[in-house]
């Protein structure tokens, strides 16, 4: 397998976690506490993943808008140029990445790795990115709750979930980590929004 194109597919795989469309979102504040079905996020994200040589990793913005029937997710380098964009219409998935045509699958997790190389759990980062379990997927293990009876850490799908700090304001996650083997996946998400 060519280095090359496996160290840039790990990295784009492995950054697709939570984003949005390629302007940047107008935030209105969400109302004070509970877990709001549409959101759009917008932060950064640091990662680093296996390659056939070892470890490599990265870093840069993601944004998110997500509603019930449509998904708009970018991921973009640290300087803003973008390294990726899933959009989701209903049920059926789009990958983006530049220089390459669009792909489409019903399965975002398939449509990931033939494009990408890597498999990554889209549907699931919908309610992980939240902070909470995702309802249609068993358990790996007990969900750990905080000291504000809110969930701190869960396993699904082969993914550990951590809450590490969540906003005071709307409980929302402020800082997540999601891990899989060797793939580490940190988020700071400052700006939660309605979308």
């Amino acid at each position: 397998m060519d280095h090359r194109r496996t160290t840039r597919s790990g990295f784009l795989l492995a950054c697709l976690l939570g984003i949005a469309g390629c302007t940047p979102i107008a935030l209105k504040p969400l109302p004070q506490g509970g877990l709001h079905d549409n959101f759009a996020v917008a932060g950064r994200f640091a990662v680093r993943y296996p390659t056939d040589t070892g470890q490599a990793g990265g870093n840069g913005r993601i944004e998110w808008r997500h509603l019930d029937r449509a998904d708009d997710l970018v991921i973009r380098d640290p300087i803003g140029g973008m390294i990726a964009r899933v959009r989701r219409d209903s049920t059926v998935y789009a990958l983006e990445v530049p220089d390459r045509p669009i792909e489409q699958s019903l399965d975002p997790d398939a449509l990931t790795e033939r494009v990408l190389g890597w498999r990554l759990p889209l549907r699931g980062m919908v309610w992980w990115l939240r902070g909470v379990p995702d309802p249609g997927l068993p358990a790996d293990g007990p969900v750990q709750l905080g000291e504000d009876g809110r969930p701190m850490l869960l396993q699904q799908g082969g993914w550990t979930v951590a809450v590490r700090a969540r906003h005071v304001d709307t409980g929302m996650p402020e800082r997540l980590e999601f891990t899989r083997g060797s793939l580490s996946i940190r988020l700071f998400l400052p700006d939660w929004s309605e979308p």
